[in-house]
């Protein structure tokens, strides 16, 4: 996110988080936040045990910082 941000993109459709290993996975709080900023109705697509998921960013962090 950071390098495309960087690189003057700034209109994200979605994004996959992957991880290696056991459980469901989601992104933290700070990552939450960024996300948050530069597009809150992205969709978020993870994948772990309980199958695959897809959600909106917004879903995730109801309550974001403002400056």
């Amino acid at each position: 996110m950071a390098g495309a941000i960087s690189a003057g993109d700034q209109d994200f459709i979605a994004i996959a988080v992957a991880a290696a290993g056991g459980g469901d996975i989601s992104p933290c709080g700070a990552c939450r936040q960024v996300l948050m900023e530069f597009s809150p109705d992205m969709r978020l697509v993870t994948e772990g045990p309980s199958g695959v998921r897809v959600e909106k960013v917004s879903e995730l962090l109801p309550r974001p910082f403002h400056l």
